[in-house]
């Protein structure tokens, strides 16, 4: 029997409060523990506890068949359109709106001026960006963001523990072979950077939505995974360079004359994107 427009149109994996690639085991636990919390024995006999009961009981009947479960699948994946015509404005109106609801009229834009998708279409303020593939990806920019993080304050101890060793050398070594001047500013050079490296770290994250969240704007979906990627680009080259910087500081403070071999890793820390 094929499945009801108004049963494809619902999450019923949010339903059950589980993931889309959850097992029958995992499903069929969150079933049980629904099931029990809104019973209306339990709960109480309202209609809002019976409603729920049986908006569970209806998700697990789907789910907990494999049959049933594969062709819901299928019915849901075959009315998500492609991300890529979205964004580039091939749809008119926001293409993950239930087909039950009504659409959202696109706003027009002001006379004279107006953000527009494309060179015809306005772009809509009311359109958002939903589903399984939504929640899954913030996951993954979440794993990239909090891996590109600890990577950059392992990186600043390593660089801080540098800076104690090379003031130590510099105090150590003749006068005359050093600029002792010029290498005090290329190291504040760097220290600010790493300065600037914490505060776009800290705006990136503010951006980031959480990661449980299933709606988001379109421009969250096309902009900050590029400035994500971007920043995580430039921490790993700030990293091989703290990491140069670490050797070449060791063989400075046992007397070779290596400054310009440090001067080349200080400049790569200050100015990454040069």
């Amino acid at each position: 029997m094929p499945l009801k427009k108004e049963v494809i149109s619902v999450d019923l994996y949010a339903k059950l409060g589980v993931q889309s690639g959850a097992s029958r085991e995992e499903i069929r636990a969150s079933y049980k523990e629904l099931a029990i919390k809104w019973h209306p024995d339990k709960a109480g006999d309202t209609e809002q506890n019976k409603a729920e009961f049986r908006a569970v009981q209806e998700a697990w009947e789907i789910l907990g068949d494999e049959v049933s479960r594969k062709e819901y699948d299928h019915a849901r994946a075959s009315q998500r359109p492609k991300l890529d015509d979205f964004i580039r404005g091939t749809y008119p109106e926001d293409p993950f709106e239930q087909p039950d609801q009504p659409s959202a009229k696109p706003q027009q834009p002001e006379k004279g001026g107006g953000n527009r998708r494309d060179g015809n279409r306005p772009f809509s303020s009311q359109s958002f960006l939903s589903g399984d593939f939504i929640s899954d990806a913030l996951k993954h920019m979440h794993q990239k963001m909090g891996k590109t993080e600890h990577e950059l304050r392992v990186s600043h101890t390593r660089f801080n523990s540098c800076e104690i060793k090379l003031t130590t050398a510099y105090a150590r070594r003749p006068p005359s072979t050093i600029k002792l001047r010029s290498w005090n500013v290329r190291l504040m050079h760097a220290k600010a950077a790493y300065v600037g490296f914490f505060k776009r770290l800290g705006v990136l994250k503010t951006m980031l939505p959480l990661p449980g969240q299933a709606r988001v704007v379109p421009s969250t979906m096309t902009l900050l995974p590029h400035d994500i990627a971007q920043f995580s680009s430039l921490v790993f080259r700030v990293t091989i360079a703290t990491l140069a910087l670490s050797q070449h500081v060791e063989e400075f403070a046992k007397g070779r004359d290596n400054e310009k071999d440090l001067d080349k890793q200080l400049s790569i820390i200050a100015k990454p994107n040069m």
